[in-house]
């Protein structure tokens, strides 16, 4: 697994898990995403909420949230966080291996942290919205402290964009916020987002 801190401006942060060529880096959005497009609002029918399982989520008791294009894909739903990604896939579907449970990169999880420590994210809540390809994830701490993500694939493009959306809830200051991505692999800077090789 790698570790890679981002630093969080403004409690907003965008960055792209790039599985082709990289092209430029993200560029920050107003926060919450939501308001600046309402219709992400509009939740359909498939959504869970549960609580954090620490690293062995019930499986049973959760459903798969896929996000995908025809050439990139992934899902969120079975990891330890609602957030987690997990058998990303790109630049095309095939690989190597015919059973291939990790696609071509494996897994990505987003932790949030205050001064550099875990923040315990107890609730947990995914959905899609309604008749488009997003997938809304949640990791919030019971007094509403709230890792947001919003996750999709553009038509026609070989990468998927993940927005990410710190929210503070809680009615008090909170400072010294920083997000981490933990990845399978090896995962390196590259301008303003993140990439991985495939071997």
């Amino acid at each position: 697994m790698t570790n890679v801190p981002l630093t969080l401006r403004a409690a907003t942060l965008a960055t792209t898990i790039a599985t082709g060529a990289a092209g430029q880096g993200p560029a920050p959005l107003d926060a919450p995403l939501s308001d600046v497009l309402p219709a992400l609002n509009q939740q359909s029918s498939w959504a869970q909420n549960s609580r954090d399982q620490a690293s062995h989520p019930d499986k049973r008791q959760r459903g798969v949230y896929p996000v995908g294009n025809g050439r990139v894909f992934a899902y969120a739903g079975l990891g330890q966080r609602a957030n987690t990604l997990q058998a990303i896939t790109g630049p095309h579907y095939q690989t190597d291996a015919s059973v291939a449970p990790r696609g071509h990169f494996g897994e990505i999880t987003l932790e949030l942290l205050q001064a550099g420590k875990v923040v315990r994210l107890e609730l947990q809540k995914i959905r899609r919205v309604r008749g488009a390809n997003f997938v809304i994830t949640e990791d919030a701490t019971t007094d509403d402290l709230v890792l947001r993500t919003t996750t999709f694939a553009p038509p026609g493009q070989e990468h998927l964009v993940r927005v990410i959306d710190v929210h503070n809830g809680t009615g008090a200051a909170v400072s010294k916020l920083s997000v981490r991505v933990v990845a399978d692999g090896v995962v390196v800077e590259h301008g303003r987002g993140l990439a991985e090789s495939y071997p």
